[in-house]
């Protein structure tokens, strides 16, 4: 069953203006700007819950929005991306808006579209959000200073009660209102707002251990862009921190990469990780955000593809695939003897609507989820990747397997990625299929 978290905070709309310029305005020193497309995509609080949906999370979101046609684009792509949600229509108030000027992959210009109001017009907004959070594993808050999040010390009380954790994207120069919340995760910028001017990582250290048990904190994570983060905890009596450097990756966009980070702590603490795995998968992910364009999701494969790649380098790695609809012996023959192979073995699983594609709209009989957790239940499997495409060549570019693995039933011109794994000097191996073990038969006779 997916975990549950509530999303709450400043909820707006990112409008993105993609063009081509090559010559400069003879009415003033700017650029002519040929326009392309407009594209919209959810932004602070809704990007936060969207990009949990990705990551296989259940979000319920609440907000504020105007009466306004911004207000209605945002609640269309929130339907869309099937994300719950309860926004309280505000008629003084304005939908944020940011809509940013594209050209070769440069912003140009940023034109906001906002009013500050004071939340506490909102009296709704805090009985949405008490109702809700009974039925929730986890609590974020995405605060960007617009007024959506006037009364955060009620959150965190009301959180408190409920002994659900509270997870604080913070923003301001008081960040007393955010005293006694499980974590917050200041950027570099927001923490010297506070704590003045970092020197050093010693010096960052001690700030950080002064901020977080001035606020009574459990966690603490300061973000710090190329450097990575520097995570601390209240760990038996103990305050532990460390360094969590970033993950190397062509920077294209920086925007939403907080709410990435945040995102990911969250999926990974609801689902019982500790704060400093937690902390490993969110600066992955961070990693791949700022790596596309625009304000972006990611997904739980996408970061296990990079783990993957990243530990790829000096092991052979081994990769097979398939829909293992209802596992049977003949897989468990063919997965231990590709693992016999190399020094990990990871396995690229088709997801629920690519096997429907595949094998019709009657299978998978087994959902991913479950098909996942029984592969990565096995001694000689070491990583499973859930993949939505019909096949897995878009995958296998990623990992750049040594040995790639396949039922003796294909030729080898006839396995998919071959011709691409042997161009770098990797192998193709057939293993020998066990007779009459098959997950159609077997269905065909339960049927």
């Amino acid at each position: 069953m997916k975990k549950k978290i509530t999303v709450i905070g400043d909820v707006m709309i990112d409008w993105y203006l993609h063009g081509e310029s090559s010559r400069i305005s003879p009415e003033a020193p700017v650029p002519v700007v040929n326009f392309k497309e407009s594209k919209f995509q959810l932004g602070g609080a809704a990007n936060v819950a969207n990009n949990l949906k990705h990551l296989e999370i259940e979000p319920f979101l609440i907000g504020a929005i105007g009466n306004d046609h911004f207000g209605s684009l945002l609640k269309e792509h929130l339907k869309a991306e099937k994300i719950k949600f309860n926004l309280l229509t505000e008629k003084s108030f304005q939908t944020i808006c940011k809509q940013r000027l594209m050209s070769s992959n440069q912003q140009l210009a940023r034109i906001d579209y906002e009013k500050y109001f004071h939340g506490s017009k909102l009296t709704n907004l805090f009985n949405t959000f008490i109702k809700n959070i009974a039925k929730t594993d986890l609590i974020i808050v995405s605060d960007y200073g617009k007024g959506t999040i006037f009364n955060a010390r009620k959150l965190i009380q009301s959180a408190k009660k409920l002994k659900k954790k509270i997870l604080i994207d913070p923003k301001g120069k008081d960040f007393t209102k955010y005293k006694g919340a499980n974590l917050i995760t200041p950027n570099k910028a927001e923490f010297e707002n506070i704590m003045g001017k970092v020197g050093s990582k010693r010096d960052l250290a001690n700030k950080a251990k002064k901020m977080l048990e001035h606020l009574n904190l459990e966690s603490l994570i300061v973000t710090l862009g190329s450097q990575g983060m520097y995570v601390l905890t209240k760990s038996n009596k103990k305050i532990i921190g460390d360094f969590i450097n970033a993950y190397p990756q062509e920077v294209f966009d920086v925007s939403g990469a907080g709410d990435t980070t945040i995102s990911a702590l969250g999926a990974a603490l609801s689902e019982g990780n500790d704060i400093f795995s937690a902390a490993e998968f969110a600066n992955l992910a961070a990693s791949i955000s700022v790596s596309k364009l625009g304000t972006s999701t990611v997904s739980k494969n996408e970061v296990a593809s990079l783990v993957a790649s990243k530990g790829n380098k000096e092991q052979v790695i081994v990769f097979t695939n398939g829909c293992f609809d209802i596992i049977h012996s003949g897989h468990l023959d063919l997965l231990k003897e590709a693992r016999s192979y190399g020094d990990k073995l990871i396995v690229g699983l088709n997801s629920d609507k690519s096997v429907s594609k595949l094998k019709g709209p009657e299978r998978p009989i087994i959902g991913q989820s479950e098909r996942k957790k029984i592969l990565s239940a096995l001694k000689f499997v070491d990583e499973v990747i859930i993949f939505n495409e019909e096949n897995p060549l878009k995958l296998i570019k990623k990992l750049k397997p040594s040995i790639l693995v396949k039922g003796a039933d294909y030729a080898k011109e006839q396995v998919i990625g071959g011709e691409f794994v042997e161009s770098y000097g990797g192998e193709i191996k057939l293993v020998k299929l066990t007779k009459g073990k098959s997950s159609s038969k077997i269905i065909n006779k339960l049927s």
